[in-house]
């Protein structure tokens, strides 16, 4: 039997830019707010995740990005760094998400000294102990675009609010780390279908920084939409 997770989903829509006779085709912005609008986040930053292929925004299964930020420089996800996990995050067997990928679970993962601090809202299936619950720690952004009916391009957007609003100690260690972050902070990336599919950037386990174009095709399993474009970080 699969568990079913809803969330509340709110959409804005953009005017397309640079204009295209009425050719082209912008899809609304589909975010979640996690008690705070996308565009009301105004200390924060960026992580843009392009994709080769059209993703199935509607429905997560038990796919899932990790994207982990190697703040000292060491090739390794160990004390002061930072992991942002979006998606069906919960690694339970029987657990899938049937909802968008924009309201599946948000969570920024602190390392203290080996023991994961988990920041998210409270909300979706919470597993472990450590967990920091908050209502503003970010959100997420999907943007679909087409052009006379046929796939042009998509990509998600994580943005992180580096001054999310919680009472725990380890808060202001948190918020230092999130503030170290920029385009010059080594990252690795994963997105995977939680099943048999899986690609990153820029390998496995391995560390890059600035804006970063993979390959197409080199995503491991049949499942195509896991197939990584480009990623690309900006402060707000």
């Amino acid at each position: 039997m699969k568990k079913i997770i809803y969330s509340t989903i709110l959409s804005m829509s953009l005017v397309a830019c640079g204009g295209s006779d009425g050719d082209g085709s912008y899809s609304p912005v589909n975010y979640q707010s996690n008690g705070l609008g996308f565009n009301d986040i105004t200390n924060g930053f960026d992580v843009a995740i392009h994709l080769y292929n059209q993703l199935n925004e509607k429905q997560i299964e038990k796919g899932n990005i990790t994207v982990t930020f190697d703040l000292n420089h060491n090739s390794t996800f160990d004390d002061g760094d930072i992991r942002i996990k979006v998606g069906n995050t919960s690694k339970v067997p029987n657990i899938y998400y049937e909802t968008n990928w924009t309201g599946g679970d948000f969570i920024v993962e602190y390392n203290k000294a080996g023991t994961i601090m988990s920041v998210r809202p409270n909300s979706g299936v919470i597993v472990g102990s450590n967990n920091i619950l908050t209502n503003d720690i970010g959100s997420v952004a999907y943007r679909l675009t087409t052009f006379n009916g046929g796939f042009v391009s998509n990509y998600l957007i994580f943005r992180i609010n580096r001054a999310f609003t919680a009472t725990h100690a380890d808060v202001p260690l948190i918020k230092q780390s999130l503030n170290l972050i920029s385009s010059a902070t080594p990252f690795n990336i994963e997105f995977s279908d939680g099943v048999s599919s899986a690609d990153y950037i820029p390998a496995k386990d391995v560390f890059s920084q600035g804006t970063f174009t993979d390959n197409p095709y080199d995503y491991t399993g049949n499942n195509n939409e896991v197939d990584l474009k480009s990623i690309s970080i900006r402060n707000i």
